[in-house]
């Protein structure tokens, strides 16, 4: 008995260490490592904090991170009912990215119930009071929704429709400087439905694909639910060990000497200094240009636009991230134009990925493809390219899957056939419109000149030449006694 007593023991303290160690990880990798939050205060006083950042880095979107959870990226994070949770969204990086709270990943993106004053999962009676769970939106801790809302204290909780969120997104629209000058920016949240045992789910209003999960805990923190329903939906997005070094997403597999692109983007290696910069930018030039070869539609020029515009769209933001990852500028009050440039960068990742967005919701609502690229067959034995595009059978006179040595050798085919034919056309009707031209003129010319009557030509005498005798010549010979 005392051995079997010894080797429980043992158990019980290797289980408590492996839940001490989970504990103080406190990463929340996965439901196994919860994070938890920063808290204060003790019973219904108990307040508890969660600081909100954005790696922008972890994805093409970027990802939310807590400084409370360390390095994670979208972290599963612990709240307990009936207590206080500020988020914290002060920090620069949260900029275009407001955080919501919904019972499905995603919320509103895709359509599904989030944490409101009059919506409920557990047929609660508070769908008809507004006193539903429901975050709470701050600016400069002043609450931006109706006076008189507050769902704080769940014993105590005061209904009403504006619960902020109305007031709040907005601002996260401003320029980034704007945006940053207004001051400190934070979400509360109280868990007050004890029935409902599923997860929760954070999430960002503007953009889509970046929720984390929420584990309730009951008031001895223990999980409600301990599967992790209702699912994700999605995987994350994982960078390549290129992109890592790049700060990039998506251009691994654009790598130079891979042989997706044949173009040169950047003419000089570089220094030390610059050449990994270099790289990095070969690989998201090549990802653009093989991504916008896209076929032309046959009937609506808006899907061409897009297929097209995402892709460029991805580059600009791809280059603004490998910038930042040198971190080679200096935002200060001695340098604002560093300051002004760093907008810029953030600007273009935070806003284009917004339209991105706009764009891939528009081809799915009308039912096009995500995209409809034209691909090239390369063959390396005879650096010939086929290419496989029906637009030019009709438009240049090529049949398709028409072979031509390269790019170049196919533009000059195509001009001499097409564009070129058309000069030489021209050329000729120019020189039949100068010769009838100069034709008209002779007309005209030879048209105004006067006939004169025709008149012999007279021969001057020439004073050398010797005179024949003529009859009066003959008389004044004789007369002056010659001849005699």
């Amino acid at each position: 008995m005392a051995g079997k007593a010894l080797q429980l023991s043992s158990a019980l303290l290797v289980g408590i260490t492996l839940c001490s160690a989970r504990r103080l990880a406190n990463s929340g990798t996965s439901s196994d490592d919860l994070c938890y939050a920063t808290c204060s205060g003790t019973d219904d006083n108990e307040v508890c904090v969660f600081t909100a950042k954005l790696d922008v880095y972890a994805s093409s979107t970027g990802y939310y991170a807590f400084e409370e959870c360390g390095d994670t990226t979208n972290p599963t994070i612990a709240m307990k009912q009936g207590v206080t949770y500020v988020f914290d969204q002060t920090d620069g990086t949260n900029w275009y990215h407001p955080l919501g709270f919904a019972y499905y990943a995603d919320g509103a993106h895709k359509d599904v119930d989030e944490l409101e004053p009059g919506i409920s999962q557990s047929g609660d009676t508070c769908v008809d009071t507004n006193t539903c769970q429901a975050p709470m939106y701050y600016l400069n801790d002043v609450f931006l929704g109706e006076d008189g809302y507050d769902n704080s204290d769940i014993s105590d909780i005061s209904g009403g429709e504006d619960f902020g969120l109305d007031n709040y997104e907005p601002l996260f629209f401003y320029p980034k400087g704007d945006w940053t000058d207004l001051g400190n920016f934070s979400v509360q949240l109280t868990i007050s439905d004890e029935t409902y045992t599923e997860d929760l789910f954070y999430f960002c209003h503007i953009h889509d694909g970046m929720s984390g999960r929420i584990k309730v805990l009951d008031s001895d923190g223990n999980e409600v639910g301990s599967s992790d329903t209702p699912a994700l939906g999605y995987d994350y997005e994982v960078q390549t060990a290129f992109d890592v070094g790049c700060g990039t997403y998506g251009i691994g597999d654009y790598e130079e000497g891979f042989g997706l692109c044949t173009d040169t983007f950047i003419c000089e290696d570089g220094t030390e200094d610059t050449s990994v910069f270099g790289e990095c930018l070969k690989a998201m030039d090549c990802a653009m240009e093989y991504n916008m070869r896209s076929n032309l539609h046959p009937t609506n020029p808006v899907v061409t636009f897009v297929h097209q515009m995402i892709p460029h769209h991805k580059n600009a933001i791809n280059m603004a991230k490998a910038l930042m990852t040198e971190d080679t500028l200096s935002c200060s009050d001695a340098k604002e134009s560093d300051c002004d440039m760093e907008n810029v960068l953030w600007a273009i990742v935070n806003e284009q990925n917004h339209q991105i967005a706009t764009m891939s919701s528009w081809l799915e609502e009308y039912g096009y493809e995500a995209s409809d690229i034209c691909t090239l067959d390369d063959d390396s034995s005879s650096n010939e390219t086929t290419i496989t595009k029906n637009y030019y059978e009709t438009n240049v006179g090529y049949a398709n899957h028409t072979t031509v040595k390269n790019h170049d050798v196919y533009m000059t085919k195509k001009y001499f056939q097409n564009g070129g034919l058309q000069i030489a056309n021209l050329t000729i009707l120019l020189l039949v419109g100068l010769a009838a031209v100069f034709l008209a003129v002779m007309i005209m010319v030879g048209g105004n000149k006067k006939e004169e009557p025709y008149q012999p030509v007279q021969q001057k005498p020439n004073p050398n030449r010797v005179q024949p005798a003529t009859p009066e010549m003959e008389l004044t010979n004789v007369s002056a006694g010659e001849g005699i």
